[in-house]
């Protein structure tokens, strides 16, 4: 089983800073007893995997266009 992170800190005490969000950043999952992953096509039901993509945000919320 592996598991697998990264933390991004922010900090809002200056002005003009944006906020840096990553979407679908969880994820955990175990190869089987032939080290076979879980996505893996020759399953009958492959898990499906979520690519991992961001939203930034300026400092009022919105979200900028990337």
């Amino acid at each position: 089983m592996g598991t697998a992170s990264i933390v991004i800190y922010n900090s809002l005490d200056a002005k003009d800073l944006y906020t840096l969000v990553i979407n679908n950043g969880s994820a955990v999952f175990k190869y089987n007893e032939n080290g076979v992953a879980p996505n893996n096509r020759s399953l009958e039901n492959p898990q499906v995997i979520e690519a991992l993509t961001f939203t930034i945000y300026d400092n009022l919320g919105n979200t900028i266009e990337s």
